[in-house]
């Protein structure tokens, strides 16, 4: 938020895919976090496209999650409870080994 990024919650069932669309043509998809662990334990992949009609296909799929999606603010933020915060930090602290 401080960069101005807009961060968004999808509110629908879990949604594991991690998607990527540059200049309209250049496409990633894939299941792999930009983490060590996804790439050389976890064994998961992602998959480069150079399809300006897959990027459209994936911005419109994309939009349609958006919409069924909230903002992150930081109002709402500030509005999360102290056992909230206690819980996402113990989770942050156990994801090495989740």
């Amino acid at each position: 938020m401080q960069a101005n990024v807009r961060v968004y919650e999808y509110q629908g069932p879990m949604l594991h895919a991690k998607a990527l669309v540059a200049d309209g043509g250049l496409v990633s998809v894939g299941t792999a976090n930009i983490d060590s662990r996804s790439f050389g334990l976890s064994f998961e992949v992602s998959s480069l496209f150079a399809s300006p009609s897959v990027a459209s296909e994936l911005e419109t799929y994309a939009e349609e999650l958006l919409a069924n999606s909230r903002e992150v603010t930081r109002e709402r933020l500030a509005k999360t409870s102290v056992p909230a915060k206690l819980a996402e930090s113990a989770a942050h602290l156990l994801s090495p080994i989740l």
